[in-house]
């Protein structure tokens, strides 16, 4: 027999996962997980460091997306500035949050993130 707070639990999760899923199964074992007191209360800090960073990274790069673009636009015509200073700056962009935000440090560089990244969106698949 259950006890009234892994009841409330378990009907909660099942409202969620008829409510928003549309699930018709109920409970799945329960995939509802807990964390440590300490864990959650250190959770809210850390991602709203990690919001500011990657905000700071994105306006960064619209800023220097800009630049190249204007730079380029005059010598190679509109189009050609466009893919360049796209490709250029999506670079930039996966490796400064690579880096700053997510702190993923490697040594595959950002040309195989990006690559990796951007392949299943290219393909059409994701």
């Amino acid at each position: 027999m259950r006890g009234p707070k892994r009841e409330i639990i378990s009907r909660s999760y099942n409202l969620i996962l008829r409510g928003a899923l549309s699930a018709s199964f109920s409970d799945a074992q329960c995939g509802f997980k807990a964390i440590r007191a300490d864990v959650a209360r250190d959770l809210p800090r850390g991602l709203f460091g990690q919001l500011l960073k990657f905000g700071g990274v994105g306006v960064l790069s619209t800023l220097a997306y800009f630049v190249l673009y204007l730079g380029m636009r005059d010598l190679a015509g509109p189009q050609v500035a466009n893919l360049v200073a796209l490709l250029v700056t999506a670079v930039a962009n996966t490796a400064a949050n690579r880096r700053v935000t997510f702190g993923v440090r490697g040594d595959d560089g950002p040309c195989a993130t990006t690559r990796a990244g951007s392949s299943p969106s290219a393909s059409g698949s994701g």
